[in-house]
């Protein structure tokens, strides 16, 4: 994950999709994260554009 994610740790990747997942629900039995299921929540809101409008193209001439 480290290789393609610039500028953001680990970490803090899996502290926010655990805030996703709570505020989700995408908790399954003993209280854990489901993972698969908070990746579809934010990958859907991404296609139909509920987190906003993000490109995953660089902005000419920055990287």
């Amino acid at each position: 994950m480290s290789s393609i994610i610039t500028n953001v740790e680990e970490d803090e990747i899996l502290n926010l999709m655990n805030i996703i997942a709570k505020k989700r629900g995408a908790i399954i039995s003993g209280g854990e994260i489901d993972y698969e299921k908070i990746s579809g929540i934010i990958l859907n809101d991404f296609r139909t554009s509920k987190i906003g409008r993000i490109t995953l193209e660089q902005i000419n001439g920055k990287k």
